[in-house]
């Protein structure tokens, strides 16, 4: 497998898998990431080593994913300026549990300042580059006033997490103009970044897309979790990615990931292949048509349960905060 990896690092050495974002604070992100979803602490450890030999430089990783141990051992060595390290804290409430814990929406800002602390601890780092709320409260019963409240109270947590350097920037995932609305009350920094369901399917009148403008407007990198779909392998075996990807003489994974990378966003993928890894970084040097790209746009793929929503936290961009 190392020769492997070797041989498709070589591969795609010309291709530019260092094109970066700029954040509002002025740093400078990473388009790909290796996400390490669903991998236990050994998985996710040999999976980052292979994607920083393949060419990755971007790492995403969360508190709620249980494997940040293994993400600090696969980075432990290496030059920590090359790497850009991700992670995450979870909403407050219901579904609020993750590897240190429950955060009950009542603890919303001394909780997810343990959180915060702790992510620290099981990475062995002494910064990350961006921490993110994993996703909008979630209490089981509250006002939307109160709601806002826990929104304003995580939120403070972490700009006070990036005021001592713990972090180089700091954002969310999932959420709704409602919640941006919310957090511009109270809010001391803006957030850099918004993590959202965004992928070829959802098609031109998805919330995402007004979402992404929305965000635009207000300076906020809108990011992509799921860019191959979230569970439905149609995407990237369907007729529609496969003619464009037969055009070009790429696979239907690259074709998924420029269009997103076409459009300003960066994503998040996963494999622990190498082949796949390669591909996952296969975006740059070559270009869709126009038309190619306003065909992906009206697409929807059949049965998508988020063409109409900005995410699963909310319908419409009046919706109050949820």
């Amino acid at each position: 497998m190392m020769l492997i990896a070797g041989a498709l690092l070589a591969a795609v050495a010309t291709a530019d898998v260092n094109t970066k974002v700029k954040l509002s604070n002025g740093v400078e992100m990473p388009v790909a990431a290796m996400g390490v979803w669903q991998y236990k602490p050994d998985e996710a450890e040999a999976a980052i080593k292979l994607a920083l030999k393949v060419g990755f430089t971007h790492i995403d990783t969360a508190n709620d994913y249980f494997n940040e141990e293994g993400v600090g051992k696969a980075i432990t060595g290496v030059d920590r300026s090359s790497i850009f390290l991700t992670t995450k804290v979870p909403g407050c409430g219901a579904a609020g549990i993750g590897q240190s814990g429950a955060l009950p929406c009542l603890e919303a800002y001394s909780g997810t300042k343990k959180f915060l602390a702790a992510n620290l601890k099981l990475l062995n780092q002494e910064y990350v580059d961006l921490v993110l709320i994993h996703f909008p409260p979630s209490p089981p019963a509250a006002s939307t006033e109160k709601k806002c409240e826990y929104v304003q109270q995580q939120w403070k947590a972490l700009e006070e997490f990036y005021k001592a350097n713990s972090t180089r920037a700091i954002g969310v995932s999932s959420y709704c103009p409602s919640q941006f609305e919310c957090l511009k009350k109270t809010q001391t920094v803006t957030p850099m970044v918004n993590q959202v369901e965004f992928h070829v399917g959802m098609g031109a009148d998805a919330g995402t897309v007004a979402l992404k403008k929305y965000c635009a407007d207000n300076n906020i990198v809108l990011q992509a979790w799921s860019p191959l779909g979230d569970g439905d392998s149609t995407l990237i075996t369907g007729n529609m990615t496969t003619s464009i990807a037969k055009a070009h003489g790429k696979s239907t994974v690259e074709v998924a990931l420029k269009y997103i990378v076409d459009k300003g966003i960066p994503s998040v993928t996963k494999s622990s292949n190498p082949a796949h890894l390669a591909s996952n970084l296969g975006v740059f040097g070559w270009n869709m048509t126009d038309a190619e790209h306003d065909t992906l746009d009206k697409y929807v793929l059949p049965g998508s349960h988020i063409a109409d929503t900005y995410s699963f936290a909310c319908n419409s961009m009046e919706e109050v905060v949820v």
